[in-house]
């Protein structure tokens, strides 16, 4: 499920807040949701690893997709990132 930053009023995150552990389609469909790990700020960074917790705590996430970028440090730290967020959450 990706939206895009100038996607529709309802994005990804309020998607599947909205459907909160309603699974539209339990084993016919895998939802996975992008994360970023390479904007160019760290205000940018944090807020959407902020976003990828919210979209984890759906209940509804079965993969994580990493955006690629050029800066290793900082797809590694985002890897990481959504590794321990996922397992935190208890994602799938």
């Amino acid at each position: 499920l990706v939206t895009g930053p100038r996607g529709p009023r309802r994005d990804a995150v309020a998607i599947l807040e909205a459907l909160a552990g309603q699974h539209p389609a339990p084993g016919w469909l895998r939802l996975g949701v992008a994360f970023n790990a390479c904007l160019p700020t760290e205000a940018e960074r944090e807020r959407e690893r902020g976003r990828l917790v919210r979209k984890l705590r759906s209940g509804l996430v079965d993969e994580v997709w990493l955006n690629t970028g050029s800066d290793a440090g900082l797809l590694t730290a985002g890897t990481a990132f959504a590794e321990g967020a996922a397992a935190a959450e208890g994602a799938r």
